[in-house]
């Protein structure tokens, strides 16, 4: 609770776990009367959900309305102002975060420093009681709750994606690039990749060869082969093996292609010295 304010509790919260997404703090405001905010700049995200009243948002052009069933998100190093207008019950839930992936989390919301405000009424309820359910657990010191918070960040932001009306483009070529990285060392092909995107397979290969130089089965054997390459300099385990772990079942196979790309077989690749590149 703030000393001197009986309306307005908060409590911090620290985790050095998760690196994509993480919270500083969390709050909650309950209808407080004649309330305002700033100017003031914040280092991180400070996302507010308004359960209750309205605001005006000086520091924006236009002075655009703080409405009960918003987000209203602060952006860091912005400078933000608002005051509730006068007789107007203020009830807020917040969360303070930050990580490597929250600026394009917002961004698949539909929510920039441009346009920081979005209604949420669809999905409101869902919204206060995630940000309620992060701040009872903010009290707890066990690394099962810490987790848990971190898993209801995800799933406020699974929330907010959901209901946004403008759905993101897709860029098919690094969704297709990502998936051939994360699982080359399955049975995956450029067929399934392409039913996943839901697109044509010749159109895939053309709009990725001319982006990446390299069609997506050239990429994904080069992701093969080089893990192949990785393990024959840094590890014991045999070619057959090695084949296996990177998605090949026919150890023929891969010994052919091996040599084919990198002018050696598996084993005389193996018995070359080892370079600083090969670490």
């Amino acid at each position: 609770m703030f000393k001197n304010d009986p309306t307005c509790y908060e409590n911090t919260f620290s985790y050095p776990f998760s690196r994509e997404l993480n919270m500083y703090y969390c709050g909650k405001r309950i209808s407080t009367l004649n309330h305002s905010y700033g100017p003031e700049v914040r280092r991180h995200f400070l996302v507010l959900y308004i359960k209750e009243g309205s605001a005006t948002l000086l520091s924006h052009e236009g002075k655009p309305k703080l409405c009960a069933g918003s987000i209203f998100v602060m952006f860091p190093n912005e400078k933000i102002h608002y005051i509730v207008d006068e007789g107007s019950p203020w009830t807020i839930s917040w969360i303070g975060i930050y990580g490597d992936a929250v600026y394009n989390l917002f961004a698949s919301a539909g929510i920039t420093p441009q346009n920081p405000i979005k209604s949420v009424k669809n999905v409101g309820h869902n919204i206060s009681s995630i940000f309620e359910e992060i701040y009872q657990l903010s009290f707890s010191m066990e690394q099962f709750d810490k987790l848990s918070i971190i898993s209801r960040l995800y799933q406020f932001f699974s929330v907010l994606i959901s209901d946004n009306a403008v759905k993101p483009s897709i860029d098919y070529v690094e969704e297709a690039a990502r998936l051939l990285s994360y699982n080359f060392d399955k049975n995956i092909t450029v067929e399934s990749i392409a039913d996943r995107l839901f697109i044509n397979k010749s159109h895939l290969c053309r709009i990725f060869k001319a982006k990446k130089g390299i069609t997506p089965k050239e990429y994904l054997i080069k992701k093969r082969l080089d893990r192949a390459a990785f393990l024959l300099k840094n590890s014991n385990v045999s070619v057959n093996t090695i084949a296996l772990s990177v998605g090949i079942s026919d150890p023929l196979y891969f010994s052919r292609i091996f040599k084919k790309h990198t002018g050696l077989s598996p084993s005389q690749y193996r018995q070359q010295p080892l370079k600083q590149n090969d670490l």
